[in-house]
């Protein structure tokens, strides 16, 4: 039950920005192996689509896993509505890198919300960076450079110790009240950061 956590960091180098109008025209593009981050929208077995345990991401006692959840954060050069170089912050999951098992086992229905909850811990760093940038542009005018690409990186770690944390614990206890405690957790820290919410969205989920 354990995430393989992709983390995709698009670097922006000095000056360089790109064009765009909105949001969702930037990233991801009409793909239907991305699912968004979407609030109210879950995931469901079948958006689990590699057939096999990709097996670049093997490691002793991977083998036992039920399930992996492949979720990404894309950070991505863009211009605001302003005319301002920024960066946009994507958070999606990517079907053809996801695997599980076996959907039909007795606990199929806890498994699944374990993977959910990696899902919605990798929207939450996507909020965090969202934030960060937003208090980068608050204090200056200059366009995003190093200093907040090394702040960047310091959340995607972060977010590494954090699912770390999360499976660690879970896997010493998969009881649904220890899953619980954990979604509590992070769906308190969702709630604080409301405003910096994915405005992506996948068609037909």
């Amino acid at each position: 039950m354990r995430l393989h956590l992709l983390v995709l960091l698009v670097a922006l180098p000095p000056g360089l920005a790109a064009s765009g109008q909105s949001r969702t025209m930037l990233y991801p593009p009409p793909n239907p192996d991305v699912v968004c981050w979407q609030p109210g929208v879950k995931l469901r077995w079948k958006d689990f689509a590699a057939r096999s345990f990709p097996a670049h991401l093997s490691y002793p006692g991977s083998a036992r896993l039920a399930a992996c959840c492949t979720a990404e954060i894309a950070v991505l050069p863009y211009r605001d509505e302003h005319d301002r170089p920024t960066l946009l912050v994507e958070s999606f999951f990517v079907k053809s890198k996801s695997w599980v098992r076996d959907s039909t086992r007795f606990d199929n229905q806890l498994v699944l919300a374990h993977e959910q909850l990696h899902f919605d811990i990798n929207e939450l760093f996507a909020r965090k960076i969202r934030q960060k940038i937003a208090q980068h542009h608050a204090g200056t005018r200059a366009s995003p450079g190093l200093d907040l690409q090394d702040e960047i990186g310091l959340l995607l770690k972060a977010e590494n110790v954090f699912n770390q944390s999360f499976d660690q614990e879970t896997h010493q206890d998969p009881s649904l009240p220890r899953l619980q405690k954990w979604q509590a957790l992070v769906a308190r820290e969702l709630a604080a950061l409301q405003e910096y919410q994915s405005t992506a969205c996948t068609c037909g989920q």
